[in-house]
């Protein structure tokens, strides 16, 4: 792992963020990996921009394990939405209520998931996942957030 980290740092030691005096308003986009480490467990990520710059982003291994895709990039989503929430509040205490939309609109690549944080009904397959994402149904229902589309080849996350 530590070799991996330092090829990684040495790789990419001319990158950077640039930030820049853009007026766009935070956006998100939320991502899993399925099964694509040694340990098995999916892996979240997201990343929110402001001014076309990364101001947060997290990625880790999912508690608890996912049973689908579908699961998975919910619990990514609602692990993203925790934060936009946080990251909204944060930039509108510092004053900067123009960048903070009224609804937040993180971007997933997994319709299903979508439908799933939408639809209020518990289904068959949906009824085993944990209640503490349902708070992200809440929040949409508040219209604090609207989840929309993007194609994976346009994920950022």
């Amino acid at each position: 792992m530590k070799k991996r980290v330092l090829r990684y740092l040495n790789g990419t030691r001319n990158t950077s963020i640039m930030y820049q005096a853009y007026g766009f308003p935070i956006t998100g986009s939320t991502d899993t990996s399925w099964n694509e480490d040694e340990t098995g467990k999916p892996r979240s990520a997201y990343v929110y921009m402001l001014s076309k710059a990364a101001i947060s982003w997290k990625s880790t291994a999912q508690q608890p394990i996912s049973l689908s895709t579908c699961e998975a990039e919910y619990l990514a989503l609602t692990e993203g939405m925790k934060e936009g929430k946080w990251l909204k509040s944060f930039i509108g205490e510092l004053g900067f209520h123009e960048y903070c939309p009224e609804e937040l609109q993180p971007y997933c690549d997994n319709q299903s998931a979508i439908k799933l944080i939408e639809d209020p009904m518990c289904h068959q397959r949906s009824k085993h996942i944990d209640l503490k994402c349902l708070f992200a149904r809440n929040d949409i229902e508040n219209k604090q957030f609207k989840v929309s589309y993007l194609p994976i080849e346009d994920m950022i996350a």
